[in-house]
């Protein structure tokens, strides 16, 4: 029995089960608790010390509040960051040049994130190449639970992935990420090339 390849057959099978998603980190999570860490920061700060006794200096009285300051920082970036790239998505969608672009593979970005069930899944990016009047290009979507055998049904009846160009700058390049989502195959789809894939190796 070959354990590593038993290994590399359930790793893979967990890769192209996983059920592909947007990512969560849209902000509000990164906000929330940055606002809870902020609160318990100031309340640790001004509180009189006859209430709380700190043998010493009070100086890391202050880490809540500093990391609390820094989520949310991060919250709002994240927030702004989403709902510009929302918005360019459907102004390309609007008045935009459309393209017909394949999912040429699955770069790793070795970010992870928990799934609705709690495990921890990968975020990796989805690339899809694209033919423009100014050559071959690539864009990249992120999502989450997506890895190389995620679109294995999609590989053996490839169909378009819409891409959408900017009119004013040729090089911007997006994707929706919905219908990347719709191209990624479940494990009954899989399973068979899976299995053929480590047994020939």
């Amino acid at each position: 029995m070959d354990l590593d390849k038993i290994g590399g057959v359930m790793g893979a099978i967990k890769m192209a089960s996983g059920k592909p998603e947007k990512p969560k980190n849209s902000g509000w999570g990164l906000l929330i608790v940055g606002i809870f860490l902020a609160v318990v920061g100031v309340f640790l700060v001004l509180a009189p010390e006859n209430i709380i006794k700190v043998e010493g200096s009070r100086i890391f009285l202050y880490v809540p509040l500093v990391f609390g300051v820094v989520f949310i920082i991060a919250g709002i970036v994240s927030i702004i960051t989403n709902k510009k790239k929302q918005q360019e998505l459907a102004s390309m969608k609007n008045s935009g040049v459309r393209y017909q672009g394949i999912i040429v593979g699955v770069n790793r970005t070795g970010l992870s994130t928990n799934d609705q069930y709690g495990n921890m899944v990968e975020q990796n990016d989805v690339v899809i190449e694209v033919q423009t009047p100014q050559g071959v290009k690539q864009t990249k979507v992120r999502l989450s639970g997506v890895g190389d055998y995620s679109f294995i049904k999609y590989r053996q009846n490839p169909t378009p992935i819409t891409v959408y160009g900017d009119a004013s700058d040729l090089n911007k390049l997006v994707a929706d990420e919905d219908e990347v989502i719709a191209a990624t195959s479940s494990i009954v789809e899989g399973m068979g090339e899976i299995f053929n894939r480590h047994q020939d190796q």
